[in-house]
């Protein structure tokens, strides 16, 4: 298996596994603000094929659609890409029009509708409701100049959203009008770089910080009751969960 797709310093930033099959894999890279490029293999990761639309952008974000999973959307340095094909063609979507929309660190696509897509910059977080067509930027009750690193939503109700930045937690039960800064883990250091709500517990959320992983308490709505297992404090980038049926 190829490392680093034998490039020197390139980051794996984003790797997605197929739903629809496991052997189909989607990984995006970068340079931070150099390139790095999308890969796909469809055979487990033993072969790869890089995307010409993407080998000059530095992706920082990868995001598949749930309700659609032939669309992925992809982050860049410099905008957003969308695929229609299961990443085997890209085309930019429209930001030029929105001030700040670049530098796409995170990205979230709505369970029950492929056409509303958040994106969190190294800035504010946007959303858009026509499938990137025309943006509007999500902002009140966020810090300005926050870096949004993660955004979650609710798999049992989609206007339920929380989301991480530089400057704390998030949430928004209006589907991002209005946010509200959520409490619980000590100190604003503790930079939270991922986030997931549990797939079949509701309350139930997950954060990964720069010092440790991090749960919360089953809360509903209101995330309480932050807890850290002893001796975790290691620096936690990305989270996943599995839901297991019996």
């Amino acid at each position: 298996m190829l490392v680093n797709f034998n490039q020197p310093r390139l980051f794996v930033d984003h790797i997605i596994v197929d739903p629809r099959n496991s052997k189909v894999l989607y990984v995006a890279t970068h340079r931070h603000k150099d390139p790095g490029g999308f890969y796909k293999s469809t055979d487990g990761g033993l072969t790869w094929k890089e995307s010409p639309e993407l080998r000059k952008e530095a992706l920082h974000s990868l995001a598949q659609s749930t309700r659609d999973p032939n669309v992925l959307i992809t982050g860049t340095f410099n905008g957003m890409f969308r695929s229609v094909d299961s990443g085997e063609t890209w085309t930019p979507l429209s930001t030029s029009s929105t001030p700040g929309l670049i530098h796409v660190e995170s990205l979230a696509i709505d369970p029950h509708d492929p056409n509303i897509i958040y994106a969190g910059t190294w800035y504010l977080p946007y959303k858009t409701t026509d499938g990137g067509n025309t943006w509007k930027i999500i902002k009140n009750g966020i810090i300005d100049d926050s870096d949004i690193f993660a955004i979650n939503l609710d798999p049992r109700d989609s206007r339920h959203i929380i989301a991480s930045a530089c400057s704390g937690i998030y949430e928004t039960l209006n589907a991002g009008d209005n946010w509200r800064k959520v409490q619980g883990i000590p100190s604003q250091s503790r930079r939270t770089r991922a986030i997931m709500q549990h797939p079949t517990i509701p309350g139930m959320v997950f954060a990964g910080t720069t010092e440790g992983f991090w749960r919360s308490a089953k809360g509903g709505d209101i995330i309480r009751g932050w807890s850290r297992p002893r001796g975790n404090s290691r620096s936690i980038q990305s989270l996943c969960t599995r839901a297991i049926q019996t």
